[in-house]
């Protein structure tokens, strides 16, 4: 007996199904309905189960641009109250400029979940670093923790210094 790939498998159960009908006289209803049989409602719970988690975490990051980030999270040149301004660059990196008020995690750092964990999740999060790649995985670290609202800095301190806003040293 020969073994057929997997691909070819459906092909063929529909012709030996369809010599099978034509030899007993029955006329073939839908023989295409036994090769391309719909997931159980089990196999597409899973499926749904499978994917919840990353969409809910991309659902809770939102990316801002310089003005957006900027209005929402900073006033008079300081985060607003009851918001969380993360900057999760390198030492030497905050060394030569940062925003005011910014608490320094290093997303590089081995301890980042731990130390994120004891930010806290009832106050948004306003995430940064040089270029917005790092704030990227940083807030989306955050989501899957549970903060329920975090934001990133697209275009990170470099579009921020462009824009002409200020920075500490």
């Amino acid at each position: 007996m020969r073994s057929l790939a997997p691909s070819a498998a459906p092909a063929a159960l529909t012709a030996l199904l369809t010599g099978l009908l034509g030899l007993a006289g029955c006329q073939q209803s839908a023989p295409t309905a036994v090769a391309t049989a719909a997931p159980s409602a089990g196999e597409q719970a899973h499926a749904a189960a499978a994917t919840a988690p990353a969409a809910a975490a991309e659902v809770r990051v939102q990316n801002l641009d310089t003005a957006a980030f900027n209005s929402a999270a900073m006033a008079d040149g300081k985060p607003k109250p009851g918001v969380t301004l993360l900057d999760v660059r390198t030492p030497g990196e905050v060394a030569e400029g940062h925003l005011p008020g910014a608490t320094v995690i290093d997303i590089s750092d081995p301890a980042f979940a731990t130390k994120a964990a004891a930010l806290p999740k009832d106050k948004p999060v306003y995430v940064y670093c040089r270029s917005g790649a790092r704030s990227a995985r940083a807030a989306g670290q955050l989501a899957t923790m549970g903060f329920p609202a975090v934001y990133n800095l697209s275009g990170g301190i470099m579009g921020w210094t462009r824009a002409g806003l200020p920075i500490a040293r």
